[in-house]
């Protein structure tokens, strides 16, 4: 689990040598990054390995981010229409934690 303080950079990003679909990744409980996740959706954003310039996404921890962050990386289906929910066991699908601990305030006149 990566474990990060506030004001560190997280790159989400896709192997192209590995894969080049498009894959939805999404944060619970909530947003932790100063970057807006996407313009329709407050937790998603959308990785597309189909170019460079789409297949990773560089984001910023909020100062005021602290606890664990789940993220699952799901592939978007073409044959099937997606109902909102991703289904876990989707062959592709990858998932884990960031562990954002905020770091102590510096005390510059210790007593």
């Amino acid at each position: 689990m990566p474990e990060l303080t506030p004001g560190e950079t997280v790159v989400f990003a896709l192997d192209l040598k590995q894969r080049t679909d498009t894959v939805t990744v999404t944060l619970t409980p909530s947003w932790p990054f100063e970057e807006k996740a996407s313009t329709t959706e407050v937790n998603v954003f959308t990785l597309d390995g189909s170019s460079e310039s789409t297949a990773s996404r560089t984001l910023t921890v909020k100062s005021d981010a602290s606890g664990k962050y789940k993220f699952v990386a799901a592939p978007v289906s073409v044959s099937r229409p997606n109902h909102g929910s991703e289904d876990p066991e989707q062959p592709g699908t990858v998932s884990g934690d960031i562990d954002v601990t905020p770091e102590p305030p510096h005390n510059p006149n210790p007593v």
